[in-house]
Formats: structure tokens, C-alpha cells, sequence
């Protein structure tokens, strides 16, 4: 069996947990010493660590005094890590990895060999998540209205309640309590008071007197409430505006 492709290391790479000395935690693979023994990151902790062969390990990693420390620490025990495997409920470990193949073992410890990929499954392979998309997914925002001591309502503080559609207008937006100049501010029109909008956002163009300002032009006639997004995390919305 050959080496992992060093294309599969670092924060494009594959993605790992492993204890790094105070917590487990995501990263990713910076040198590999062998099938089970890596030197592994998260961006802040360089460790050497090895990969755990029980199930139980895999849930629960940390140090170990019952092996040898791996070459590079200097700790009174050996790290823990390990690569999910996705594909299975619950979700299975490796134990072994190769170029192209994986031992991968379940809750109930027994090994299989499957062949693995990075992100997509294709071919018949079990599919290997990268860090990059492991540490999207954990830091992609989870919006609620007026949460984590932010704002918790918005008015506008210039904006017609009525105003010809198909023409930039500039608005103002107040919050309640003032946010910090600090935050960025992104505004979605949209015909649902109670529906976050994804896409179609306009980021503040300045910031004056606690208030954020934008640019927009409504999209045509009709009735629409303004979602405003922080960098906090939360949203407000805006009562009902009536476009004529």
C-alpha cells in the first residue's frame, strides 16, 4: 500500500479529530509518519498523533498512557485522533489509511476496507470529508431574531414607506439597541416576514451615527419587509413596506 497523495494534506485536504492537548477538535493533516501516525493541525496545535482503533476511542479522544508517546511529543502520553467516515449511521472511524483505501471500523469494532474519496463519493468509494468543508459547515451563521446581546429591533431611519420601484433609493437603517461600527450589516427585500433569505443581499455602504445605510432599488409593486443580517449572528426585520 502506498502514502496519501500529499494533495490531500493541509486545510484542502482531509479532514480529522484529534486531541490537542486541551480539547478535541477539527483539522488537518500536515505530514503523515505512517498508516496510522500523522502529524496533524488545527491551524494553532502541531501535534504528532496516532489514530485510535476502537469505537469508544473515536467518541471520546484524548491522551494515552498505555502506548508510547509518537516521535515529537512530549507529553506523558500519546494523542488521539481519527478520521470520520460519514457514510455509515453511526458514523464509522478509520483506522488504517492508505493512497487509496481505508480500514474502517463501526461501533461495533469490526473492520472493512473500503476505498475512499475526498468529499463525493464516486465509483464505489465512501467518501472522506475535507477540512475545508468540515470548518464551513461549523462556521456557517445560525441566524435568530435578536440573539447574542445584538440588536433587537430595526426601523428605518430614511426610507419612503411608499417609493417608485426600478429606482436606487438610499436608506437608512436604526437599530435597537445601536449596533457597534464594528458589525456588518447585509439587507435582503423580501415578500415573507418569517422566511431568512439566502441570496440577493446588499452589505451596508456606510455607517453614521449608530445607523447603517444602504442603496437599493425595489424590484417592483408590492408589499415587502427588509431582513437585516449582522455580523453577530442575528437578524431584524422590518414591518410591512408598501411599494407602489
Amino acid at each position: 500500500m502506498h502514502p496519501i497523495n500529499k494533495k490531500f494534506f493541509g486545510t484542502e485536504g482531509i479532514a480529522v479529530k484529534f486531541f490537542n492537548g486541551t480539547a478535541t477538535v477539527s483539522g488537518y493533516i500536515v505530514k503523515q509518519l505512517g498508516t496510522d501516525r500523522f502529524v496533524v493541525s488545527d491551524g494553532v496545535h502541531t501535534v504528532t498523533a496516532y489514530l485510535v482503533d476502537t469505537y469508544a476511542l473515536a467518541t471520546s479522544l484524548g491522551e494515552s498512557s498505555i502506548v508510547a508517546p509518537p516521535d515529537g511529543n512530549t507529553t506523558s502520553g500519546a494523542y488521539q485522533m481519527t478520521i470520520p467516515v460519514p457514510f455509515s449511521s453511526p458514523t464509522g472511524y478509520v483506522r488504517h489509511i492508505y493512497d487509496t483505501q481505508i480500514d474502517v471500523f463501526n461501533s461495533s469494532n469490526v473492520l472493512t476496507r473500503e476505498s475512499w474519496s475526498l468529499n463525493t463519493a464516486s465509483d464505489g468509494t465512501v467518501a472522506l470529508l475535507s477540512y475545508q468543508t468540515v470548518y464551513d459547515a461549523a462556521n456557517a451563521p445560525v441566524y435568530s431574531a435578536g440573539t447574542h446581546g445584538g440588536p433587537t429591533t430595526m426601523t428605518f431611519a430614511t426610507a419612503p414607506v411608499s417609493a417608485s420601484h426600478g429606482t436606487s433609493h438610499a436608506v437608512v437603517v436604526a437599530t435597537s439597541p445601536v449596533a457597534p461600527s464594528s458589525y456588518t450589516a447585509e439587507l435582503y427585500l423580501t415578500t415573507s416576514a418569517t422566511v431568512l433569505p439566502t441570496t440577493g443581499g446588499i452589505v451596508n455602504s456606510s455607517y453614521a451615527d449608530g445607523n447603517f445605510g444602504f442603496t437599493l432599488s425595489y424590484p417592483s409593486v408590492g408589499t415587502y419587509y427588509a431582513f437585516v443580517t449582522l455580523s453577530d449572528t442575528s437578524y431584524l426585520v422590518s414591518s410591512a413596506l408598501v411599494i407602489s
